[in-house]
């Protein structure tokens, strides 16, 4: 049996991150996000006034002005690998991570990947190349998985907010909740660059010309294994249950959109953050399900896309656990 010896009290722990890209715009003025530094913003008074998060125990990385640690690839590393140590039975762990998100050509042992491509976060010392592909100091979906998922003991809670494009399996976890994003890979070579205006800001929105339609009620479930598996199943009479955390830890990502698409910035913040936020504000204790349809409502009636021209992104739900085993589980942070 896993132990669930604790040598102190749970903790709850957070590390949240917006990246503006000041010194990238400098040179390359399409990837300023000048709203980001907001969300580490929402993210911590969303975790202090919803889930009692003390404010000592949330860690912030930006590059806006004043900021003390910035959200560089080596900063970055150091505080996810500080948010997990000493985790034990009964921790919650929040990763967040505002900004810029792409893809980059898998190696070949990377054989989960069945599109070919790695999603990957852009820190702040990203080093694009003359077509704005990332090639150095981004970080890999593998890393995101084996810095905070691998380590994690049985009995510990950690959500994963990767509000960025390319982000649907952006934290490499075999589960996930919607289309699969056979469309793959965004090609920055392909891609139209274009300032949404939303608001008096935007976020830099990096999609192809077609988008894949998600299944309303449906779930697409795919093992992490050489070639995955895709089986849809109706969630409509699956039962409701209570998680078990004496096995294995409880790990969801939640991410703003699929492989294929981009998301956008207002002025106030991201969407995605914003609906995550509004969503709670009318509905305080949701099913994982029930979020995830919330945030998808609350983006298609509260961003004009048919003024912008664009597809709404498809909110993403991924676990270390099958979906049906989570989908009327209790959504918590």
């Amino acid at each position: 049996m896993p132990s669930t010896v604790r040598s102190r009290a749970p903790m709850q722990k957070a590390l949240s991150i917006g990246v503006e890209y000041k010194e990238l715009a400098e040179r390359l003025p399409q990837w300023h996000l000048p709203a980001a530094h907001k969300d580490p913003q929402i993210m911590s008074r969303l975790l202090q006034e919803q889930y009692n998060y003390r404010p000592e125990n949330i860690t912030i990385l930006t590059d806006a002005k004043g900021s003390n640690r910035l959200p560089t690839r080596d900063n970055i590393i150091a505080s996810m690998r500080e948010l997990v140590r000493d985790a034990q039975f009964g921790d919650r762990l929040v990763f967040h991570f505002s900004g810029h998100g792409s893809q980059v050509k898998a190696p070949p042992e990377h054989v989960e990947e069945i599109d070919g491509w790695d999603e990957v976060i852009w820190p702040c010392d990203i080093k694009p190349d003359s077509d704005s592909e990332p090639v150095e100091n981004y970080i890999m979906d593998d890393e995101i998985k084996q810095i905070l998922v691998d380590p994690l003991p049985a009995g510990v809670r950690l959500a994963i907010l990767l509000d960025c494009c390319s982000s649907g399996t952006g934290a490499d976890l075999p589960f996930s909740y919607g289309t699969a994003s056979l469309l793959s890979p965004i090609n920055p070579r392909e891609i139209n660059f274009c300032r949404v205006q939303f608001a008096p800001s935007h976020r830099v929105a990096r999609q192809r010309s077609k988008s894949i339609v998600g299944l309303d009620h449906d779930i697409a479930a795919f093992d992490q294994s050489p070639k995955r598996r895709f089986t849809f199943q109706s969630m409509d009479e699956l039962p409701s249950c209570e998680t078990d955390l004496s096995a294995s830890p409880f790990v969801t990502s939640w991410a703003a959109c699929l492989d294929n698409q981009g998301t956008l910035e207002s002025s106030q913040g991201s969407v995605f953050l914003l609906a995550l936020e509004g969503s709670l504000k009318q509905n305080s204790q949701p099913t994982n399900g029930q979020m995830l349809n919330n945030i998808t409502d609350w983006l298609h009636h509260n961003v004009p896309w048919r003024k912008l021209e664009q597809q709404p992104p498809r909110p993403q739900l991924g676990s270390n656990r099958s979906i049906s085993s989570i989908y009327h589980s209790s959504f918590e942070l």
